[in-house]
């Protein structure tokens, strides 16, 4: 299970909203007796003393219940009551929480496989020009990233496509809530291959790493 710790200074909430992904930043959502109700985050506006959250449609809330707000950056969740935030059409204004929770971090210490490990990832770009999946190599993992090798035939694919999700681990469908950037492309002379590295909004969940493990003892290390 992933550790969450809560957070009660505004700057460190502050930095974690200025942190949401490009696309996908996260979801507001009011659960009422008979129903819940989810709007989409399209656009977050950081202001001196507010946030200002905009959404792909109008609200339709209830003024005397709360709203949560999770933000795609270690999964962020804080909770509004209705004296703290106000509505007009797809806008939300609210103060800063006095209080949040986000996952807590995991070491940073990465974990190179061998080179017949074995372990491959099919990535779905969010970002770019292709909606193609690509199958990956994956050479190395740590908390918030990875490090994948390909084919160097796919070396303008990864300059256009900036943006990926996991959707399958080895051929076991997962698809994991954090996504991915790509950080920096190494290209070795005479090399068939590039290699390169991906970073997280979130931690990689605890079941991605369980998949690994599991696939590890299939395919013991050479």
């Amino acid at each position: 299970m992933d550790k969450y710790r809560l957070l009660g200074h505004k700057d460190e909430i502050l930095e974690m909203v200025k942190k949401a992904p490009v696309v996908d930043l996260g979801e507001i959502w009011q659960t009422l007796p008979s129903s819940r109700v989810i709007y989409k985050i399209k656009k977050i506006e950081v202001l001196t003393d507010a946030l200002i959250f905009h959404c792909a449609e109008d609200f339709n809330l209830d003024a005397t219940y709360p709203v949560y707000l999770r933000i795609n950056f270690r999964n962020l969740i804080f909770k509004l009551l209705p004296e703290d935030f106000q509505t007009f059409k797809a806008t939300l204004v609210c103060s800063y929480p006095k209080k949040a929770k986000a996952i807590e971090a995991r070491s940073k210490e990465r974990t190179k496989f061998p080179k017949r490990a074995d372990l491959y990832l099919i990535l779905r770009p969010v970002s770019g020009d292709t909606a193609i999946d690509i199958k990956v190599a994956l050479i190395d993992v740590s908390d918030v990233g990875l490090g994948i090798k390909v084919n160097n035939l796919n070396l303008d694919f990864f300059r256009r496509n900036r943006l990926f999700r996991v959707i399958s681990v080895n051929g076991v469908n997962h698809v994991e809530l954090a996504m991915f950037e790509v950080r920096h492309i190494s290209q070795k002379e005479q090399k068939s291959y590039i290699s390169i590295g991906l970073l997280g909004d979130i931690p990689l969940s605890d079941e991605f790493f369980n998949i690994l493990r599991e696939e590890l003892k299939k395919n013991p290390r050479k």
